[in-house]
């Protein structure tokens, strides 16, 4: 996971190369929130379960904030 400028990884997140994840957190909410992996066709059931149990966790961080979006 990394978080990074928009312009940093625009070309990566058009291209399929990195997944934004629906985090919100405070600084996500602001710059946004992205799991890094090889390659969208190579992903392993264990790096997608990972993903998915980073957006719940994270989303359970901040509830109030899901009113927000």
């Amino acid at each position: 996971m990394a978080t990074l400028p928009e312009h940093l990884c625009a070309d990566a997140l058009a291209a399929g190369a990195l997944v934004e994840i629906d985090a919100p957190m405070q600084a996500a909410a602001q710059q946004g929130l992205y799991l890094v992996y090889p390659s969208r066709n190579d992903m392993s059931a264990r790096v997608r379960a990972f993903a998915r149990y980073l957006g719940d966790a994270l989303e359970q961080l901040t509830p109030a904030s899901r009113s927000a979006c």
